[in-house]
């Protein structure tokens, strides 16, 4: 369950000197990017309760099963659940 406003994913850190590690770990952090900003923007609009992943997968254009399999936000193999009494500042 999502608690906190401004949401925010733990990023991937890589010391190594690969580049395709590199570049994977570059486009893994940009997907996170994009979620993370159409999460909060729920949030400040009002949106509570339960979001898919393939709701967002679906908003965002993000590879199949993104969400889910590589990425699981707070709980949940489905998706996620905004708290009701989450207050935005």
């Amino acid at each position: 369950m999502i608690t906190e406003y401004p949401y925010f994913i733990t990023r991937k850190n890589s010391r190594s000197s690969k580049i395709n590690i590199q570049l994977k770990n570059k486009e893994f952090n940009d997907y996170c990017s994009k979620v993370e900003k159409w999460i909060n923007e729920q949030i400040k609009n009002g949106r509570r309760g339960t979001i898919h992943y393939s709701e967002i997968n679906d908003a965002l254009s993000l590879p199949d099963n993104f969400l889910g399999n590589k990425l699981i936000i707070d709980c949940g193999h489905n998706g996620f659940t905004i708290d009701p009494n989450l207050q935005v500042y």
